[in-house]
């Protein structure tokens, strides 16, 4: 990390640093204007004791005739408006001096508070900026002044500060939020949303010494890898013997494996709701012994109704491919064999396509005629798809050369299916609920491997699994990093869509 990621302080020495400052500053306090608060408090205080680098900081920066006090950071990251220390902010009696309150309660209770509040969010709110603080030189509030959670940012938790004990005192949680560092975390958005700082745990790997590390193997390490390269890991790969190994050699364990049977009740209960109700649900019969049978709650079968993917969290190497294998060949067989389902790997099976939705489009083409003889282009079968629009293109403007001349009819109607074909996505979705409907099956895509590809495609597969779920009203599994989840939860892309979600933790 750079000097301006970590700062040039720690939190020891900012806090001496801070002591020093208002130990000087006390002995003599006259009555400060602005520019003295900034030049004998504020500048200080933001340098020496949170450790920001003066070339991470500008000062007076106009935009819309509004000029800034402080901008910190590159790209600008917090906004500091000061006040002269004769601006007194009447904040809520705290005897128990809590750090952490209502940013609303403050603003309601004091006028000159609300004025600088608003005043810095509408410069954050203008030039982007999430984090905005108001510093009097003995009073201090930090807020959030942009948020994507829903919320008014006038509306949230602050940091304030009062009194120059409690800027002591307090140290340490300015330090951690207000720093070059603590910035860069985010952390004081995590607090003042979450209320804790609270995030993705580190990995055990990175608090082991030397790793990873290289070691000669002995001759027996070397023979068993060399089994397991010529063997293992290419029987998976072997179409006549997949199966037989999912069934036999499948060990379950972890989060993943836990969850096997509730995605059974899920395929089961959305096989129910697909059908009339005259014909006998699916019998639900536990994967696992008794002592860990999963009752299908509401809650699940509500989440089992609605049309959302179902998102595999894991590393990659974590057993997600395995999970979804499992599940078809072992724990939700009879849910599949009254499936039409697709298999697709974005690994190497895709990593030379450009356009993913063209590549998992083909796919299901391909699939659907080599596992189950459905040629999607085949003229009876387009003709049996599109019985309904042929019934409304008869009764249309050229309905009339039916009679008069047939060839001339049958060349429009050619035409006219043509285009239909042309639109591939949509002939596709017409295609299978035309099969779903004819053989009373439902519709199951997983879309594995993912996580092994870059986090816009991994983004963009899970867009196209949710138009999939939604218009196909198919049962999508798709595998993603925790990273990548995280992150893209932060960005907005998976939180705009509602998900069930399964973790190997």
């Amino acid at each position: 990390m750079t000097e301006s990621d970590l700062g040039t302080t720690s939190i020891e020495t900012g806090l001496k640093e801070l002591e020093a400052l208002i130990k000087k500053i006390s002995a003599d306090r006259p009555d400060w204007n602005e520019a003295d608060t900034r030049f004998q408090f504020i500048d200080p205080f933001i340098t020496d004791c949170l450790g920001w680098p003066r070339y991470e900081m500008k000062l007076e920066r106009r935009q819309d005739n509004a000029y800034t006090d402080y901008e910190l950071g590159s790209p600008r990251a917090t906004i500091w408006e000061a006040k002269r220390e004769g601006v007194y902010f009447e904040l809520p009696a705290n005897p128990s001096q809590r750090s952490i309150g209502s940013l609303k309660s403050i603003m309601s209770l004091d006028e000159n508070a609300a004025s600088a509040i608003k005043q810095v969010q509408s410069y954050c709110s203008a030039r982007g900026t999430p984090v905005a603080v108001v510093c009097n030189g003995h009073q201090l509030i930090a807020f959030l002044a942009s948020r994507q959670d829903g919320q008014s940012p006038l509306e949230g938790l602050c940091i304030f500060i009062n009194g120059h004990e409690q800027f002591i005192k307090e140290f340490p949680l300015l330090w951690q939020n207000l720093s070059p560092a603590g910035i860069k975390e985010r952390r004081i958005i995590r607090l003042l949303t979450t209320g804790a700082e609270s995030g993705v745990p580190k990995k055990l790997s990175s608090y082991l010494l030397h790793y990873p590390s290289f070691r000669y193997k002995s001759d027996m390490q070397s023979s068993l890898r060399t089994v397991a390269e010529l063997l293992i890991e290419d029987v998976v790969k072997t179409a006549e013997v997949e199966a037989q190994f999912y069934k036999e050699c499948y060990c379950e364990s972890g989060a993943l494996a836990r969850d096997a049977l509730v995605s059974r009740q899920i395929l089961a209960a959305r096989y129910s709701a697909l059908f009339a109700p005259t014909e006998s649900a699916p019998k639900l019969t536990p994967v696992k012994p008794a002592k860990d049978e999963l009752a299908l709650t509401p809650e699940i079968m509500a989440e089992a109704l609605s049309r959302r993917p179902i998102v595999l969290i894991g590393d990659v190497g974590v057993g997600k491919t395995s999970f979804l294998k499992h599940l078809m060949y072992v724990s939700a067989f009879d849910e599949f064999q009254r499936a039409i389902y697709v298999y697709i790997d974005l690994g190497s099976q895709a990593a030379l396509e450009h356009d993913l939705k063209d590549f998992i489009l083909a796919e299901i083409e391909r699939q659907l005629l080599d596992r189950y003889n459905v040629d999607v282009n085949e003229s009876h079968f387009v003709k049996g798809v599109y019985n309904r629009e042929i019934e409304l293109f008869r009764a249309g403007i050229f309905g009339g050369l039916y009679e008069s001349n047939k060839v001339e009819y049958d060349k429009r109607l050619l035409e006219f299916l043509h285009g239909k074909i042309q639109k591939k996505a949509e002939h596709l979705r017409s295609s299978i609920q035309h099969i779903v409907a004819g053989r009373n099956k439902q519709v199951v895509l997983m879309v594995d491997n993912a996580d092994q590809r870059n986090i816009d495609v991994q983004q963009e597969a899970f867009i196209i699994a949710q138009n999939f779920s939604q218009q196909w009203r198919a049962a999508v599994f798709i595998t993603v990093r925790p990273q990548t989840f995280h992150q893209s939860k932060r960005a907005g892309t998976f939180a705009a869509y509602p998900q069930k979600v399964f973790t190997e933790v």
